[in-house]
């Protein structure tokens, strides 16, 4: 069973706990913040690792005696899988995963091993740290790849005859979300549309979608928060 929490659990033990080391400074807040951890994993990265704020958290995950285990996005399934491999993991475990600055990638191969690995009656609690704003790009990224964002998610071929129903996550990147209607080229569309307690990035969420939403039925158009997704 899978608890999404970003309470202030001061007083809860966890016997692991998963961080991205990334380039924010806000890639510790949670660390800082949750002491009870009996084994830290920090996921950082081989190359690029000389920007921004990223040596400063490495040193803070270090000094915590984190287990450092830096690869790239293009090995990410691999390396994962090898962490799990150390782990003991046939009695109940209580789980931290911080995806403040985890890339989807990595997200989705730690939680597929993390259901697929962890004993029944585990529990993984998910905290995420928001940012302030920071405006999206003004010109349109091209998409270059769609579709699974690991192996493990892959699926087979249903009944062709059967519609396509489609669920879209919305981010502010514009016209992105946009551009995977149009290749799916589906008449059920779902829209998912976060809410931030910083309003600029509802406001850019909106303004970058707009061309989609106006297309969608409003009942399909479901908003969810980001501290409790």
């Amino acid at each position: 069973m899978i608890f999404l929490d970003n309470q202030d659990n001061q007083d809860l033990e966890y016997d692991l706990a998963f961080f991205g080391i990334g380039y924010e400074s806000r890639s510790s807040f949670i660390a800082k913040n949750s002491k009870n951890i009996k084994k830290r994993y920090a996921l950082g990265y081989k190359t690029r690792d000389d920007y921004f704020n990223y040596q400063d958290n490495f040193s803070f995950f270090k000094s915590l005696n984190s287990i450092i285990v830096t690869f790239d996005d293009d090995d990410i399934s691999h390396n994962i899988v090898k962490i799990f491999e150390t782990l003991d993991t046939k009695e109940p475990l209580t789980v931290l995963v911080d995806i403040t600055v985890m890339s989807r990638t990595r997200l989705s191969s730690l939680l597929f091993e993390l259901l697929t690995t962890l004993a029944k009656k585990s529990k993984i609690y998910i905290k995420y740290s928001i940012s302030t704003y920071v405006a999206p790009p003004l010109e349109i990224s091209p998409v270059r790849k769609i579709g699974e964002i690991s192996e493990s998610f892959m699926g087979t071929i249903g009944d062709p005859t059967l519609p396509v129903s489609l669920i879209l996550g919305l981010g502010y990147e514009k016209s992105k979300a946009l551009g995977v209607y149009h290749y799916i080229d589906s008449n059920n569309v779902y829209c998912f549309a976060p809410k931030s307690p910083v309003f600029e990035f509802d406001n850019a969420v909106i303004e970058s979608n707009s061309d989609l939403l106006d297309s969608i039925e409003e009942r399909k158009i479901i908003s969810y928060s980001v501290i409790h997704p």
